[in-house]
């Protein structure tokens, strides 16, 4: 990693440095052909001399000697973050330099090592391992084949760390990372060569900065929940700002389930029942809980497929190719096809009246989560770190019709899953503009709005701007058709073109702080302050 791309990865350190909180753990774990690990009790000689060793065992000759001699050179050193070990650590990481090739195997089981040891040595209060990998190349010190790595791996992360993956430019192996993460209950991210990379990762940190809850388990019992058609059930960790969603099918009128969960005051447990139901829906098509329900499965079956996993619940799978994969594919296609969901298994052909050409877009099902219903919180907000105050009995099942024909009442509505629409080729209906009250998929006193906008796509709860917040343009954006913009709250750049579409909407999102945003071209003339 060199130029633009470490100047940028330096920048973004800084910021994540500093947004610790006072009392977490922390390592540092630079790797090239070998790995060093940042030590803040370390003078500065001797942190010059490890990065000089750093660099001393070149790609070509690196050996069973070497890296036995690496292993002892490589301390084993955890922070507390203070003040001045986040200073220590920036001065550390602003020092850092490219030398010598990728030796992710010995990285990984470093930072493995570490994260290990953290919790062992934290008997009373155990921190939550995370270990956040960033590439910007592919293996090329011995083990170097994601087979052998994810085998590594996999007997190394004891402690059940998750492993979250941010693959840096073009050249990262993101097909290997996105396994990887995913067979380590977490996920991978790619990160584009941009002016804004330092924005990107900070972001992503954020995502994942402050767990609220650990093993959360949803329990049903099995003569009123049919088994085959649960999605997901098990979590190993929730974090600040998302939530989570669990579907089936209802086999019986009677209904009561438990959930499960650890945090820092300990284990929870809360058995919960659904609030009072609405009539069930009786549109002969497929009701939007239906299709919540088709749509996470088909996500979820995608995730197996890259896993290499066949239990949605398996954090930690076989080292080979999964022998269900073909099964993972044919589910998956099968209900994207009876529920017309665009994925990367089908395709869509949109033909006018006019036969003139148009564009089209999209939403994968594979990489994108549907909206929830409230299966945790109604968005769960930073708080406490790790508070057990999530765990409150606020959960509702979510019964697609079929089963008793009961839906889960929420709000707001669920249906935020993106079918085809045209975009002709002009935006002239897209620089006039409405207001709050023209669009529908708001209610006339909606303060806060829920969106797929959080960690995985899941949903969050955003504020809305409707009184004495000011016309501000505030970061530069690109709408979806090319035009430069900025961020403004909604009710000062309320387009014709989503008023009616949620799922259009999100297109023009963007977030100003805890409110809604909405990319604002540049040639739309925004109302003044209090219209």
């Amino acid at each position: 990693m060199s130029g633009r791309k470490i100047t940028q990865l330096k920048e973004a350190m800084s910021t994540i440095l500093s947004d610790l909180n006072q009392g977490d753990l922390f390592s540092i774990v630079p790797f090239s052909s070998t790995v060093q690990v940042w030590d803040y009790n370390a003078t500065e000689s001797e942190l010059r001399n490890g990065r000089r060793r750093l660099g001393q065992i070149r790609w070509g000759d690196y050996g069973e000697e070497e890296e036995e001699q690496a292993e002892t050179l490589v301390p084993t050193v955890i922070a507390t973050a203070t003040s001045d070990n986040i200073e220590k650590a920036k001065e550390f990481v602003n020092d850092l330099s490219a030398i010598g090739a990728t030796n992710i195997n010995a990285a990984l089981q470093k930072a493995l090592q570490i994260s290990r040891l953290s919790t062992e040595e934290n008997s009373v209060q155990k921190p939550e391992p995370i270990v956040i990998f960033l590439t910007d190349g592919q293996a090329n010190i011995h083990p170097s084949d994601p087979v052998s790595i994810m085998s590594n791996v996999r007997q190394a992360n004891t402690g059940n760390s998750s492993i979250f993956s941010l693959a840096l430019g073009r050249h990262a192996d993101f097909t290997f990372l996105q396994k990887l993460s995913l067979r380590n209950t977490g996920f991978a991210r790619k990160i584009y060569e941009a002016s804004d990379t330092a924005l990107q990762l900070r972001d992503f940190y954020r995502q994942v900065a402050s767990p609220l809850l650990a093993n959360v388990t949803f329990t049903y019992q099995p003569d009123q929940v049919a088994r085959s058609t649960l999605t997901r059930t098990k979590f190993r960790r929730i974090f600040s700002g998302s939530e989570v969603v669990v579907a089936g099918r209802q086999s019986s009128e009677d209904f009561t389930s438990e959930v499960k969960g650890q945090s820092l005051s300990g284990n929870s447990q809360y058995s919960f029942t659904p609030t009072a139901l609405p009539p069930a829906d009786t549109n002969a098509n497929a009701s939007s809980m239906e299709r919540l329900w088709a749509y996470l499965t088909i996500q979820q079956l995608l995730e197996k497929q890259d896993a290499g996993t066949d239990d949605v619940n398996d954090y930690y799978c076989c080292d080979e190719a999964d022998d269900d994969g073909d099964r993972n594919n044919t589910d998956a296609l099968t209900l994207a096809l009876r529920y017309s969901f665009v994925t990367r298994l089908t395709s869509l052909v949109v033909v006018k009246p006019n036969e003139n050409a148009s564009s089209v877009n999209t939403e994968d099902a594979s990489e994108a989560t549907a909206p929830t219903a409230h299966a945790l919180p109604d968005g769960i907000r930073r708080q406490t770190p790790y508070s057990a105050s999530a765990l409150q009995p606020r959960y509702s099942f979510v019964p697609p019709p079929g089963g008793s024909g009961r839906q889960t009442h929420y709000r707001p509505d669920p249906m935020l899953i993106n079918h085809s629409h045209v975009i002709s080729p002009g935006l002239s209906t897209a620089n006039t503009l409405a207001t709050l009250s023209d669009i529908t998929w708001l209610s006339p006193n909606d303060t806060v709005v829920s969106l797929p906008t959080g960690v995985n796509r899941t949903v969050e709860v955003l504020l809305l701007a409707t009184a004495n917040e000011i016309n501000v343009a505030y970061a530069a954006c690109t709408t979806p058709g090319g035009e430069s913009g900025h961020c403004r709250h909604l009710k000062y750049c309320v387009l014709h073109l989503f008023t009616n579409s949620r799922e259009q909407f999100l297109e023009y999102f963007c977030r100003i702080d805890s409110f809604l945003g909405v990319c604002c071209p540049d040639s739309v003339r925004a109302p003044e302050n209090g219209r």
